[in-house]
């Protein structure tokens, strides 16, 4: 699994609400940085074509896997998986690793629970980018999952899970037709095969709030606000709109992108996010005074 051949990236383990969170960290240590917070069934996989572009820029950046995805412990209790606790451990990972202050990058469901820290006080958060983000857009499958996952049935989902199931979603995912690649599969498919995945995710979808955040909640964000949206997203709807409602927000969309644009599309997407974050504070020249 991702980082295996991947140079530079360093994996660590934080302890967080009783849980072991796998971390992927690479760049400068400094008590700055970039934090990476994925989506629901996925992992830091996911941000395999930003961690290098972001790390050549000069950035430091942190990359975890949420409970019950990736290498991370996979809790059977409910309460792991609100947007809330996501977001703790998202802090607490920061805090482990000795972050002072961050910028968060979040896809998907990643993006509800950065919208949850954005809108806390005094956690470090300097600067928020969203892709595809759930809290944005609509997740019009979201509700057809929980119909479709009633209790009995976990465990039989571990069964529907193959490599060939997982192509599908994938494609779907993806709006281009060069990915996904071999690769995309096996790192996709690679978690389902751990004990409680299923279970994880199927709690998931019944614990997380799929809706848009409301505009009251999006307009009184504070930070700086990056929004990536592809054009052919069939998994979070109408995401630029909801971006729009982000007051001096920047809403970027990439019309032949899927639900995944950071990785079908990363080099509009890594250009956006280094303009975003500017120059790491450790490289910027103070002004000289005449």
């Amino acid at each position: 699994m991702y980082p295996a051949g991947a140079d530079g990236i360093r994996v660590r383990w934080i302890s967080s609400r009783g849980l072991s969170i796998r971390v992927l960290e690479s760049g400068p240590v400094r008590d700055a940085a970039v934090m990476l917070v994925h989506g629901w069934g996925a992992s830091a996989y996911t941000f395999s074509e930003t961690i290098p572009a972001l790390v050549a820029a000069g950035h430091r950046v942190l990359a975890l896997d949420l409970p019950g995805h990736g290498l991370s412990d996979k809790p059977r209790e409910a309460a792991h998986y609100t947007l809330s606790a996501m977001a703790d451990v998202v802090l607490a990972t920061a805090v482990a690793c000795g972050v002072r202050s961050f910028s968060l990058v979040a896809h998907s469901m990643g993006g509800a629970v950065a919208l949850d820290i954005a809108t806390r006080h005094g956690t470090g958060l300097e600067r928020l980018a969203l892709c595809g983000a759930v809290g944005l857009g609509r997740a019009p499958l979201a509700p057809l999952l929980r119909i479709l996952t009633p209790g009995f049935a976990v465990r039989a989902i571990p069964w529907l899970l193959t490599r060939s199931v997982i192509q599908i979603v994938l494609r779907v995912a993806f709006g281009t037709r060069d990915r996904p690649v071999e690769r995309d599969v096996e790192e996709y498919w690679a978690p389902t095969q751990f004990d409680d995945f299923a279970r994880a995710c199927r709690t998931a979808i019944h614990t997380v709030d799929w809706s848009r955040a409301s505009a009251n909640r999006l307009q009184s964000l504070r930070v700086p606000v990056l929004v990536i949206a592809g054009g052919r997203d069939w998994i979070v709807r109408d995401v630029a709109a909801g971006g729009r409602m982000i007051p001096g927000a920047r809403v970027v969309e990439i019309p032949e992108a899927g639900h995944l644009a950071v990785q079908e599309r990363a080099e509009p997407c890594n250009r956006e996010l280094l303009t975003f974050l500017g120059e790491p504070a450790a490289l910027r020249v103070p002004a000289t005074r005449d």
